[in-house]
């Protein structure tokens, strides 16, 4: 049988937070994970009449 390697991908963001608030004041991220984050907001187009 072949060997199966493993490799692990991270998305890296990174967050400024008010802890009195504990609000997020920034978000930084990187292009990775703007394109997951816009393809769960996309439609399919068969859900457009």
């Amino acid at each position: 049988m072949a060997d199966t390697t493993e490799t692990e991908e991270y998305v890296q963001l990174k967050l400024l937070i008010n802890k009195e608030s504990n609000k997020v004041l920034f978000a930084e991220a990187g292009k990775d994970f703007v394109d997951i984050l816009c393809s769960f907001l996309t439609m399919p187009l068969g859900t457009i009449a």
